[in-house]
């Protein structure tokens, strides 16, 4: 009897300490509706790590997302280096008018758009993954944002950086309700 409480107390602490590896926090304002045929853009994030591209990492797991969640119409704001830059990489920023402009040209009635803070393996011998993002999505005619998300969450060794960044933003999305408008 006495080694059988010694095995569950073991089994307990192993999986307390796989899940000990792991951490979350998000923050969201009150939740909004969205049907499914509202059309809406992805603007560029501005990626504040030093992890080049995980802006676009992070629009293009949103973009899937929002599909996955049901809407229709998802349009993604066009990540074109137009011009030669100094350090390979390294983006002019758009301003906000311009993009909300090009969401608004292209039939959205809003759009996403925010900022990558973390995007990185945790230095160290386990090397967990971390990441933070900050979500907005905003009314297109009134330029106002109707909602936000702000979220960060590490993983255990063993998992992806794409799939804790996945599991965090659709958790963040967690309070917009999407579906067909009812009559």
């Amino acid at each position: 009897m006495q080694c059988i409480k010694w095995k569950v107390l073991i089994i307990f602490s192993l999986i307390m300490s796989l899940f000990g590896c792991t951490g979350m926090s998000v923050n969201h304002t009150r939740p909004v509706y969205l049907p499914t045929y509202t059309p809406v853009a992805i603007l560029p994030f501005t990626n504040t790590t030093e992890t080049p591209q995980a802006d676009e990492r992070a629009q293009a797991i949103l973009a899937d997302l929002l599909r996955g969640h049901g809407l229709y119409h998802v349009m993604v704001y066009p990540n074109k280096v137009t011009h030669a830059t100094l350090i390979p990489g390294v983006k002019q920023p758009i301003s906000r008018q311009k993009t909300l402009a090009w969401a608004k040209n292209h039939g959205a009635m809003y759009a996403y758009t925010g900022s990558v803070t973390e995007w990185n393996y945790k230095v160290g011998l386990d090397g967990e993954p971390a990441i933070g993002v900050v979500i907005e999505m905003i009314d297109v005619n009134t330029g106002l944002v109707v909602w936000s998300s702000v979220g960060s969450k590490s993983g255990g060794s063993r998992i992806a950086l794409s799939t804790v960044a996945q599991d965090l933003m659709n958790i963040m999305l967690s309070s917009i309700y999407y579906g067909m408008q009812h009559a």
